[in-house]
Formats: structure tokens, sequence, C-alpha cells
């Protein structure tokens, strides 16, 4: 290939790859920035939502709470078995307050009056008297304290509530006389979570409660109540948020990037309400977040076509310039190779060329000069002997210390809790053949399902690998199962390390002995 075809060639392949290194960068950049702006959008949206979810949950309580101090409530619980027709009137004057108290409040589907017993005595819906509800959370919640029972599926009612109930005390005597219940519908529940989804296709916000399961509307699918569970990465993290307050300062910044309960590439916020151990999640799909985006990468695509075009005729017009001298230095270089040290460069001007002939000529001069030493070159292979042979030392010492320590200690990729390697110790320790049986099991496996906190083995192990990754190291207690079925606790300390760029983490365990 002729050299103005090389430089021509070789212009346009490096205008090209600057061209779409700058043009990567500079998109890259603008899609972090978009990223960040609506993850930020999210955050408001969530901050938005959990204030109205908690504000409505405070005004279901305060009117819970007034209403059990009704008068009328409380003459119906006192109201003697043995006076039918007194208590007759008690009950008639009670349920037509309940009945129209539920009218003013559509989202109310029935108030309950509880005995001390569970009974129910009176209601908006005459079909629920004499019930026995003794054993429902909301009237044992409710008998010490305004109390609201978690979102559940009435086969009664066929739908979706939560209850709210309180204690009815004597003004008297503050003796407990019985519980005002109210079951309430879902549908403000689903309004406040949803939002305003303006124009986006794929924005949604809903409420999950503590056992990851959907209780507000989905945007995308039917029937989720209680049924769509959610092991999303943005509930993970809001439950890590929960659980470890001060690492949710190192990852609320950054943006969350991961598959919805759809199999969607989303970008999501959280927040975690406590009260209820709630959390509710806002997330757009990452396509239409990145919508902005395409008009910039169609004008990146035509500069990148239009870049190397212009770059070959640049090429060929400073190729046919510089042809000349190049064939005088290409002549010259050639006796060089040959170890004619004697050459010189002719070439008058200052410009590049004239530059590159005096710096040739420099360099040949100092040629003619430079020896090798040989004395040199062999201390220099000694040293880098010397220091392989230190590198060797190490490694059998750390070998050394991992096979004969008493600890068990193993080695765990934390990508999926796999077991890479483990000691003799933590052979014994779980009750393993060898160490080849040990290598095929994950921490989890070696777990009882949950923790004594009800977490589940799996999400926690993962949890303590993320506080390890990012603190380098962590010390906690957990409880193990060895494989012959035997559950012992014992204190883990884990350390970060890395080999040849993976990131793995040892894990020292040692069992705490029992009293």
């Amino acid at each position: 290939m002729k050299i103005t075809n090389k430089i021509a060639l070789t212009f346009i392949v490096f205008s090209s790859v600057l061209a779409l290194c700058a043009a990567s960068v500079v998109y890259l950049v603008a899609k972090e920035k978009l990223h960040r702006l609506i993850y930020a959008e999210l955050e408001r949206d969530v901050d938005a939502g959990a204030r109205h979810v908690e504000t409505y949950l405070e005004l279901l309580k305060v009117s819970i709470n007034q209403f059990t101090k009704s008068i009328i409530l409380e003459n119906l619980l006192k109201s003697s078995a043995k006076d039918a027709l007194s208590r007759k009137e008690a009950f008639e004057v009670a349920t037509l307050r309940l009945c129209r108290t539920k009218e003013a409040n559509p989202e109310i589907d029935e108030f309950l009056v509880l005995d001390t017993a569970g009974k129910v005595i009176a209601s908006s819906n005459p079909q629920s008297l004499g019930q026995d509800e003794s054993t429902d959370a909301f009237f044992i919640g409710g008998q010490t304290g305004i109390f609201i029972k978690d979102a559940y599926y009435s086969q009664e009612a066929q739908k979706p509530l939560l209850a709210v109930a309180g204690p009815i005390f004597d003004r008297k005597t503050k003796e407990l006389l019985g519980v005002l219940a109210a079951r309430v519908r879902l549908h403000k529940l689903d309004r406040i979570a949803a939002g305003v989804y303006g124009n986006t296709q794929t924005r949604e916000s809903y409420i999950v409660n503590k056992y990851g399961y959907m209780i507000t509307a989905s945007r995308f699918l039917d029937n989720t109540f209680l049924k769509q569970k959610i092991v999303s990465q943005n509930f993970r993290f809001a439950l890590l948020h929960r659980d470890f307050p001060t690492f949710h300062f190192l990852l609320q910044e950054q943006p969350l990037i991961f598959r919805d309960y759809r199999g969607q590439m989303v970008i999501g916020a959280h927040r975690y309400l406590p009260e209820m151990q709630w959390v509710i999640l806002a997330e757009i799909d990452d396509s239409e977040a990145l919508a902005p985006l395409r008009a910039v990468r169609l004008a990146f695509l035509i500069i990148l076509l239009l870049i190397p075009l212009a770059a070959y005729f640049l090429g060929r017009y400073l190729a046919l310039v510089i042809t000349q001298p190049i064939h005088r230095l290409q002549e010259i270089t050639e006796a060089v190779s040959r170890g004619d040290f004697s050459q010189q460069l002719k070439m008058a001007g200052k410009d590049e060329i004239g530059q590159l002939a005096a710096a040739f000529n420099v360099m040949t001069k100092n040629l003619r000069h430079t020896t090798i030493s040989v004395a040199k070159l062999q201390q220099e292979i000694a040293l880098r002997q010397r220091a392989q042979e230190e590198i060797s030392r190490s490694e059998e010492r750390y070998r050394k210390i991992f096979t004969e320590s008493r600890d068990a200690m193993v080695i765990i990729s934390p990508v999926d809790g796999k077991i890479v390697a483990g000691n003799p110790a933590a052979v014994k320790l779980f009750n393993s053949r060898d160490e080849n049986e040990l290598c095929m099991m994950r921490i989890a496996d070696l777990s009882p399902e949950c923790q004594p906190d009800g977490t589940r083995s799996t999400d926690l192990s993962q949890q303590m690998f993320l506080l390890a990754i990012a603190r380098n190291a962590y010390k906690f207690e957990w409880v193990h199962r060895s494989l012959n079925g035997k559950d012992f606790s014992a204190e883990v300390f884990l350390s970060k390390f890395e080999i040849e760029g993976k990131v793995l983490l040892q894990a020292t365990v040692r069992e705490i002995e029992n009293g």
C-alpha cells in the first residue's frame, strides 16, 4: 500500500476512534445526568407519596380515636342485657350513628363495635352482628391503643381492606368496655401510591408490604393484591436502608437501574414506611427515561459518518506534501538499520520534517556511543529472580497459615455466595468429607433457611457481603448449619481482598460455645 493511502487510512482510523470516544464520553455523561435527573424526580415522588400515606394513616387513627369517645357507643356497651328496652334503644342509636358516619366517609367499608369478648354487638353492616372476632389482630391490638391491621383480603367482603381499631373506655372508671373497628377500602391508598403519571407510558409507583407482596394496584398487571411478589433490587435496597440506616447514606445518591417484576429494565427509587413496615416504590422504564437521548444518538451517527470522509481527503493532501522527505528518511533509515551510523539527514527548514531530521541525526550519534552493559543486565535479571522468589515465599506462607489455622476459614465469591476454598478446620466444623465437597456449597447451604430475626439467610448473607465490600471488613454473628444438620452460632469475620482483579471475601468462622 502506498504511503499516501496509509496516511489517509491512518487519519480515517484515528479521527474515527477519537470521534467515537468523544461521542461515547459525551453520550455517557448525558446518560448519567439524565439518569440522575429522573432518579431525583422519582425520589421526590416517593418522598411525597410516603408523606401522603403517613398523613392518611394518621388521619384514620385520629378519626377512630375521636369516634371511640362517642357517648353513644359507650352507652351501648354499658347497657344491661336485663333491660331489653334500654339496650334496644342504645343499639338502634349506635347503629344509626355508625351508618351515618360510614356514609360520610366513602373510604370506610364497615364500622364494628365489639365487646370485651370480641363479639360484634353493633355494625353498619347487619350481616356482621354476632360474629366472633376475638382472634383477629385488630381486636387484640385495638384493646390497648389505636391499632392498624396490615392490608388483607376479606373473604366476606370479597375485597382488599385494612382495619383500624381503638379501645372504648368508661369515662368515669377508665375500664375497657370494648373496641371500635373500621374496615377501610384501599382505593385512597391506591390513588396516593399511584401519584400522577402525566404523559409517561411506563412510570408507576406502588406499595409493598413487609413480606414483599404488592398491596396497591399495578399499572400493568391485574389482580396483584398480595399475589405479586417483589424481589427487585429496589425493594432489597429499601430493606437494607431499614436494617442499616447508616448504609443508606452511602447509596441514596446512586440511581438504581434493575429489572422489575415484569422483567423490564427500570430506574427506581424507594422509601421505607416504618409504622406499617411498608415500602413505597416508584419506577419508570429505562428506555422511556432515555428517550430524549435518541436525537443525540442520531446527531452523533451523522457526525461519525462525516468525520472519516473529511479525514480521508485531509490525509491524502498532507501525504502528498510530506511524501518526498519521507522517502529520503526511509533510505537513510535502511542504511542505519544495516549498522551504518555515519549517515546524516540533510534537510533544510524548521518545520516538523526538519526537526525530525535533526532528531534522527542526534539518535544516530548516540547509537554510536551507546553500549549495553552485560553486568547491569545480569544484575537486573538477578533482582527480578529474587523478587519472584520472595513472592513465591509469601504465597507459601499464606497457604501455610490458611491450611494450619485452627479457625475455620473459607474463601467466598460475593457474587453468588459460593465457597471457592476452605481449610481443614472449615471441613471439620461443617462436617464435610473434604474440601471438594465443601466447595460445592454456598453460604446459604450452610445456614438454616432463616436467621433468628426471621430474615432469609440468602437475603441477609448478600447484605453482609455488601457491607464487607463497602467497609473492606465486617464482623457479625451468624447461625450456621453443618452438613449433618446441626445448627450452631458462630462469630464471622469477613475481609475483602482481590486476586487478578476479582473481588473475593475471606470468612473466618469461630463457633460460639453455649453457656
